[in-house]
């Protein structure tokens, strides 16, 4: 909810094969039923694939006026088993001004190709989740998508 937000968002190669790179800006300002929280945040992100592999990393940071902070970092490595099957394992890091612990996610994500339908699974892990000692969780995913 907010009043206004403004973007900044470049994405691109810039001439390396291969590679993707972006970066991202916003600032939102809210005024919701008598309370405001405006945010600022920005996002970095790069991965480089070479053959059947890809590999990435992204860093986000949000700034509150409630003077929460957040901040996450962002790994991954895919492999490409062939043109229909890839497996990809992911490394989340969240930390936040207002807690003592950070959260972390460890993930694997398999997706298979038939044509018009995909389907996706995804099973991940959380530790100390949502910043908050001792607080572990599992979470397993089946997606299908469809391409008209």
């Amino acid at each position: 909810d907010g009043n206004s937000q403004i973007e900044v968002y470049v994405d691109g190669d810039f001439g390396i094969p291969g590679a993707r790179l972006y970066g991202f800006k916003a600032k939102s300002k809210s005024d919701t039923g008598g309370t405001s929280v405006d945010l600022t945040g920005q996002k970095f992100g790069a991965s480089y694939n070479f053959g059947q592999f890809t590999v990435a990393a992204e860093k986000a940071d949000v700034t509150s006026t409630t003077n929460v902070d957040t901040n996450r970092k962002d790994l991954g490595v895919a492999y490409a088993v062939n043109k229909d099957l890839t497996v990809n394992l992911i490394r989340t890091k969240t930390s936040q001004s207002n807690k003592t612990v950070d959260e972390t996610l460890k993930g694997i994500n398999v997706g298979y190709n038939l044509g018009p339908i995909t389907l996706n699974t995804w099973y991940a892990t959380a530790d100390d989740f949502g910043g908050t000692a001792g607080s572990e969780g599992k979470v397993f995913m089946l997606m299908t998508t469809t391409k008209f």
